[in-house]
């Protein structure tokens, strides 16, 4: 009797067919050769992405109002969750990989744009 796609089956075959470069590569290995820790960081990794970019708009204080609430409000639950995922993965955290936006953080539409996108390719990992 087959066992069915499991979450880190399609994780893993997901990863290895399309090579994610996010700067999750170790992880997407590990999750790969079936490591729970590998899994975390490759959330983590993401969940930096996701931080990295609403913390950069804050920094450059240069979206409009609404932009701007949204950076702030999104921001702090993504560093919240970067927290939490550190905080499980221990001494086997990988460090952030690094990231910039651009005009990314500096234009309300392309602000907007970028956090649907990098939302986006959150949520389908």
């Amino acid at each position: 009797m087959s066992r069915g796609l499991t979450r880190r089956g399609f994780v893993a075959a997901g990863l290895g067919g399309a090579g994610l470069a996010l700067g999750a590569g170790r992880a997407g290995a590990a999750v790969a050769a079936g490591d729970d820790d590998g899994l975390l960081n490759l959330a983590l990794a993401l969940e930096h992405l996701q931080a990295a970019l609403y913390s950069e708009a804050v920094r450059r204080g240069a979206l409009a109002h609404r932009g701007a609430q949204a950076a702030e409000e999104i921001g702090a639950v993504e560093r919240a969750h970067v927290a939490l995922l550190t905080d499980a993965l221990g001494p086997a955290a990988q460090a952030p990989p690094l990231s910039a936006f651009g005009r990314a953080t500096s234009d309300d539409r392309l602000f907007a744009r970028t956090a649907v996108a990098v939302e986006d390719i959150s949520a389908a990992v």
